[in-house]
């Protein structure tokens, strides 16, 4: 499994596209990231979040 550390601007929407070319994917980086994120808009800089295949 992949990893991504957030940065400044980054959204679920931004990380999915940058990492499978689909922005509407970022449900599944969502569900692999429910420990640390309580809902969508959680993102915080320097959190490492998990990018499954």
């Amino acid at each position: 499994m992949r990893r991504h550390v957030v940065e400044r601007g980054d959204t679920l929407m931004s990380i999915s596209r940058r990492y499978y070319g689909n922005p509407h994917r970022w449900r599944d980086i969502f569900a692999a990231n429910r420990d640390q994120l309580p809902t969508e808009s959680s993102l915080r800089i320097g959190m490492e979040l998990r990018i499954p295949q």
